[in-house]
Order: C-alpha cells, then structure tokens, then sequence
C-alpha cells in the first residue's frame, strides 16, 4: 500500500508490519535501517512473489492430502514452469512425475534422480509428517515396493543420519517393509561404578563415574579417562569438536582428545553454584538451568563474543527441581517442580548477550503426580491415587487419564522423552527394573517390555541418529523405535 509517500507492507491479518518513509525502514513501528526505495521495493516483490509460491504449493499438498480425486497436475505443471526459486520445486517435480509418468506425450525422466533430489528438499527444507508420507504412500504406487526400498536405503546410507527427517525415513521404511519389531541389542557397559550419562553430537557418549569418565565412542567402545580429584563433575554436553564440557559446582572444564592422550581446560566459572544442573545446547550455544541460591532458578547462556557466561534468572518464587527441558523455535521450554506446583516456562534468548523469562502456565495440581516429562507438544506424568498408578496427559487444565499401570509391585517410577512423540517408563521393582516405549498418543507400548536385573533406573540418552541407549555401569543396550 503507498499512500501519502508512504509504502507499507502487511501481513495476511491487516496489520503494518514493514514500512519505508523517507529512506528509513521501520518494522512494526521501530526503525531499522536506511534503504533506497528502489532496492527495498524490489525486496518486497520477491517476498510476496515467494509466499504465493509456497501459499500455492501448501494449498495443493494440503487438497491432495485430504482428496485422493484431486487433479494437481496442472497446479505443478504451472509452478515447474513458471516458478524459477522455488525452494521446493524437487517436490512439485516428484509428484508431476507420478501423475504423469504414464503419459506417452511426455519423454522418460530419471525417476531415481528425481526421487532422490525429491528426498533431498524435504531433508534441508521440511514438510509436514501428513503430506510426506502421503507422498511416499503414493510413491509405492508409482516405482513399486522393491525400487523403492532400495532407493530410500541408498539415500540412508549416503546422507547424515543425525537430522530429523532421517529418523523419521528410517521409521517410515520400517513401518512399510513389513520387518519383525525392532529389538533391544546388547552392547558392553562402562564398566565404571556412578550414574551419569550424556550424547554427543558424533554418536559418541560419555559416562560420569565417581572417580572415572568413560567415553563411547561411535563404534560402541569404551575409554576409561582418569580424572583430577579436585575435579567432580555432574553433567556435561557434547561438542562438534568431539570435545565435552564438563560442570562441577560453578566451575566448567573442557574435556578433550588429543592422540588418544586426554587433557582438562578450565573455561570460564558459572555465575552460581549448581548440584544437580541441566546443560543443553541452543543453535550451538552451550546453556546450563538449576542453581541454589537464593531459592532462584537461574539459566546461564554462553556469550561466543567475551568468551564468558550470562546468567540470568527465571522468575520463579520457588527453585525448581526435576527440570525438563526441551527446544523451541527462539530459545527452550522449561518444565519444572516447586513446593507447590509444576511450573512450565519460556526462557528467550534475545541477541547474544541476553534472555527474557515467562510463566506458560504453573499446574497446581502435582500431589500424586511423581513423575512427569515433556513429549513434544504434550506434558506426561505418572500419577498415583489409592495405591493404583496410571499413566496422564496434562489437557484443558486437568489430567487425563491415557493408560492405567498394572503391575502392583512397582516401587519406583521415572519417564524419560524419546523421538517420534514416544516417551520411555522405567518401572523399579524388588526383582529388577522394567522399560516400556510408549505412544504419548494412545499410551499404548510401542515394543514388548524389557527387563534389566537391576533393582535402580537406568540412565537413558538419545544418540545422535535416534537409538535409545539405556545403560548402567555393568551393562548397555540400544533400541531404535
């Protein structure tokens, strides 16, 4: 809209959210940056040109999912020939060729390249679960069970297996190959007496034992590394480097390999002091939440710029405990007990040297909740009323019930988050302990349960490609569900 000399651009509601006046570009009321008319006009065209692109192309796939009479083939002809920077035009391209291959007009394409470049858009763009699998549904149709199979393994086996979509191919693969239901694999243990246990961003894991570290490495073997006396640490996280940080009390340390020779790095101390911390990582920034101190929750975020760490607090009355944590779209969702409540937080990370704290929402009722967990959109827990234990969700500001738990001689129960909106049971009994997969769904177990000899949970991480590995320190074993 121009008006006035006055040019600005709105969103699909109504409301200013671009605006150029006198050379100044202001968004949503604040000034940005100085800008030509010409060059900024020019910017806008293709914004709007690229949104009635994808608008185009997410009405079709969402008629298409929801039509199995849709005629789309004319909608992708059009964007295969008159759209020239569509970032998901290898998708337009896999499903024209599906449509069409049976036309004799059109000359023969590569329908194993196409496939695969159509594999690769959705791995580096992404797409909704529905419409892809829709589309694969749809491609067993087109090449037939077998080509297809063998095309889906190639891509497996020739791309990272560390991004999402490659977990969620591997699921689909096995979900449509008919294959038995996948099993628990036994792997040698640390051998090292704690109970501590963290991934790594190579498929490497490290073990924190009392008075010894042991590392995983990719292929399943185990290091022992021998560490200071002064030096205890609690948690650590993975480094692309294949280096680890290591936290004890308010001190960091770097653990690193050198030829197979181990060294420690002191980096920079923490702003509090924390016993039990939570570290994770936010778009390759290290963060770390817990504290006690002052009955405050404190996040501290590391700042790549002055090489130390920015601390600041959620505003929570009460310290929390038992903290989950889980990543969002700008900054981590934080779930945690007080005294009182279950709290559930936002924590921002604004710039690189700040973040903004809000309360989502604080569930009141936890008296009989006695463990709880975030499974992507949902939060689950295990409540226990009148001797008798079920499995709920938190919904529509109560929880519902989603499975009742049986087994009476249970003295212990701990939830842990898994891929795929599952999430993993450990049931403690005097004879061992019990781990179930469950659909955070349905409540249903996705695979048989399996018994381990120990009367203690076991530690629980996920592996870099997806694989559950449950350990302890005589044993290990893995599951990809």
């Amino acid at each position: 809209k121009i008006e006035n000399g006055i040019a600005t651009l709105t969103n699909t509601a109504g409301d200013p959210v671009e605006m150029h006046r006198e050379s100044i570009v202001y968004i949503n009321e604040i000034p940005t940056r100085s800008e030509a008319y010409d060059s900024w006009l020019q910017s806008v065209v293709r914004r709007i040109a690229l949104w009635c692109q994808n608008t185009a192309l997410d009405r079709m796939l969402s008629q298409w999912t929801n039509d199995e009479n849709a005629d789309i083939s004319r909608t992708c002809l059009d964007l295969i020939d008159y759209v020239d920077h569509c970032e998901r035009i290898d998708v337009v391209r896999w499903i024209h060729w599906g449509l069409t291959k049976d036309d004799p007009i059109l000359a023969p394409r590569n329908e194993r390249e196409l496939f695969e470049r159509f594999l690769d858009c959705i791995d580096q763009v992404g797409g909704a679960k529905a419409q892809v699998s829709h589309i694969l549904s749809h491609s067993l149709n087109w090449m037939g069970q077998e080509p297809l199979m063998n095309c889906i393994d190639n891509w497996i086996e020739n791309h990272p297996n560390t991004t999402r979509f490659h977990r969620w191919l591997r699921r689909w693969r096995h979900q449509h190959s008919n294959h038995a239901l996948p099993e628990w694999m036994a792997h040698a243990g640390p051998n090292t007496s704690g109970g501590c246990i963290a991934s790594g961003p190579n498929g490497d894991v490290l073990w924190i034992g009392e008075r010894q570290l042991a590392i995983r490495s990719a292929s399943g073997t185990w290091t022992q590394v021998n560490v200071p006396p002064s030096l205890k640490p609690t948690a650590a996280l993975g480094l692309w480097d294949g280096s680890w940080l290591l936290v004890s009390a308010e001190q960091i340390h770097r653990l690193i390999a050198n030829e197979e020779r181990y060294t420690f790095e002191t980096e920079p101390i923490l702003t509090v002091s924390r016993l039990h911390p939570v570290i994770g990582s936010f778009q390759g920034r290290p963060y770390i939440i817990g504290g006690e101190e002052n009955d405050h929750t404190m996040c501290e975020l590391w700042d790549r710029r002055d090489k130390l760490w920015l601390g600041f607090h959620i505003q929570s009355e009460h310290h929390l405990q038992n903290i989950q944590v889980k990543e969002c779209t700008d900054g981590i969702e934080v779930l945690g007990r007080t005294d009182s409540s279950i709290e559930h937080w936002k924590l921002t990370f604004v710039g690189e040297q700040s973040g903004e704290s809000k309360l989502i929402q604080s569930i009141t009722h936890r008296d009989n909740i006695v463990s709880f967990v975030f499974v992507e959109n949902d939060i689950i827990g295990v409540k226990i009323q009148s001797s008798e234990a079920s499995l709920v969700r938190w919904n529509n500001n109560q929880w519902e019930e989603l499975t009742q738990l049986l087994d009476e001689s249970v003295q212990d129960y701990k939830l842990f988050s898994y891929d795929n909106n599952q999430f993993v049971l450990s049931s403690v009994t005097s004879e061992g302990t019990n781990i179930a997969i469950h659909n955070a769904l349905s409540g249903n177990i996705v695979v048989p349960k399996f018994s381990l000899p120990s009367s203690s949970h076991p530690q629980l991480t996920i592996l870099a490609d997806g694989t559950l590995l449950c350990a302890n320190e005589q044993y290990c074993y893995s599951i990809f569900v």
